[in-house]
């Protein structure tokens, strides 16, 4: 996550669902951030595991468009589900 630059790595509560009920965050920016680093390839991940989180986040395909996108959840704070991602032409 360090490297991603990906939230706050608030890493601080000792469960594996603790991005839902630690303070682990990240800002509507970073998730944008992160979006571009998807789409260009360019987070420090191997191509091939680029290419597969990219095949992974196909929500639609069409002839002419591909929606790619990802979801997040939290149970902290009330905080709602979202819904992000980017459509490529």
């Amino acid at each position: 996550m360090k490297a991603n630059h990906y939230g706050n790595v608030d890493l601080s509560i000792n469960d594996d669902d603790f991005w839902n009920f630690g303070h682990f965050a990240i800002s509507p920016v970073n998730q944008i951030e992160i979006l571009r680093g998807v789409y260009h390839e360019t987070l420090p991940f191997k191509k091939n595991f680029s290419k597969i989180l990219k095949e992974m986040m196909i929500e639609t395909k069409t002839k002419t468009y591909t929606i790619r996108a990802k979801t997040g959840w939290t149970r902290d704070g009330g905080k709602d589900t979202w819904w992000i991602g980017y459509v490529e032409r």
